[in-house]
């Protein structure tokens, strides 16, 4: 693959972070073949070196922390909102977790010139309903013994950003914050007839 056109997929994952649901809207389903094209191209040449190896485990343990101790605030949140509904104070309530990723990497051009970093992905994390996601070990590579990540215990975001995303290994050792918002939505009905 030549370096043109790993330019030209590196711009277009530059406008897609910038808004991957309005992008998404205007340009179908072709997009994401470009997306995956690029990180194949970029995972093909990447190097597991003793850094990116500490930058994975990091960010894996510090992902693992956040899902922790949001599952608890999770199950806190679930309860409050089932009193409100028992005492006829609301009829529902959604609770809508997303971790966001962001790089300061100069890599990638800069998207907005007001904002400290770019954002590189999000992960909607529907997944924080049940505790058995939070105990087990998500690595699809134990049975592969070469590989320098196989005895990691992943935690499910972290599977989520290095087997299902269209992220590539270098833009995961290249993020610099996560952004983790929990968002509550309270809702009340009423009926007019």
């Amino acid at each position: 693959m030549n370096k043109v056109r790993l330019e030209k997929l590196n711009l277009f994952f530059t406008q897609y972070t910038l808004n991957p649901r309005e992008y998404h809207a205007k340009r179908g389903m072709n997009h994401y073949k470009k997306l995956w094209e690029r990180s194949r191209i970029l995972d093909k040449d990447f190097k597991y070196t003793e850094k990116s190896i500490a930058q994975l485990v990091k960010l894996n343990d510090e992902l693992y922390k956040v899902e922790i101790n949001a599952w608890v605030y999770l199950k806190r949140l679930k309860s409050e909102g089932n009193g409100l509904i028992k005492r006829k104070l609301l009829d529902d309530y959604m609770v809508s977790p997303k971790f966001e990723f962001f790089t300061k990497s100069k890599y990638y051009t800069k998207i907005n010139k007001e904002m400290d970093s770019n954002p590189l992905y999000e992960i909607h994390a529907t997944f924080f309903d049940t505790k058995k996601i939070h105990f087990r070990n998500w690595n699809e590579l134990r049975s592969v013994k070469e590989h320098p990540l196989a005895k990691l215990k992943m935690c499910y975001s972290f599977h989520c950003l290095f087997f299902d995303s269209h992220l590539a290994k270098a833009d995961l050792i290249r993020i610099n914050d996560i952004w983790f918002d929990i968002k509550v939505t309270h809702q009340v009905l009423i009926k007019l007839s």
